[in-house]
């Protein structure tokens, strides 16, 4: 067999791993797995809960008490964020100071819009969870 044929061979191979992985990756961040994924609109609690469903066979009544458990908890979490936001905006505004001064002129532009960004996700998530657990 030449030289050629075996590098073609384990070119192909190699191409058809980073295209599975590819596809793989795709499918991981549309399911319930890929919670953090971006335009995943399922939220870490209710993936959490719907985990510990399966996993624990919850009935329906376990599964209510939990729900409440994890709004309770999720309440609690916003209270202290809040009571220490003037400490967390410091250290964030920071740590984008830094950054900031190790970016060039364009990647300064493309980093603010990234803050900006992440920020009005944080600031969308965090409302639609207040507003979730007001609900119940």
């Amino acid at each position: 067999m030449s030289k050629v044929k075996i590098f073609t061979g384990i070119m192909v191979l190699f191409l058809l791993g980073v295209a599975t992985g590819s596809l793989m990756t795709n499918i991981y961040l549309k399911t319930d797995f890929g919670v953090w994924g971006k335009g995943n609109s399922i939220d870490k609690r209710d993936f959490l809960i719907k985990r510990l469903s399966q996993k624990l066979e919850l009935t329906q009544s376990q599964k209510g008490e939990i729900e409440k458990i994890m709004d309770e908890s999720v309440e609690k979490i916003f209270d202290l964020r809040e009571k220490n936001r003037p400490e967390i905006m410091a250290i964030f505004q920071t740590r984008n100071t830094l950054i900031r001064e190790k970016l060039d002129s364009e990647q300064k532009k493309k980093f603010d819009d990234l803050v900006v960004e992440l920020r009005t996700r944080r600031q969308h998530w965090e409302k639609k969870m207040r507003n979730r657990v007001g609900e119940k």
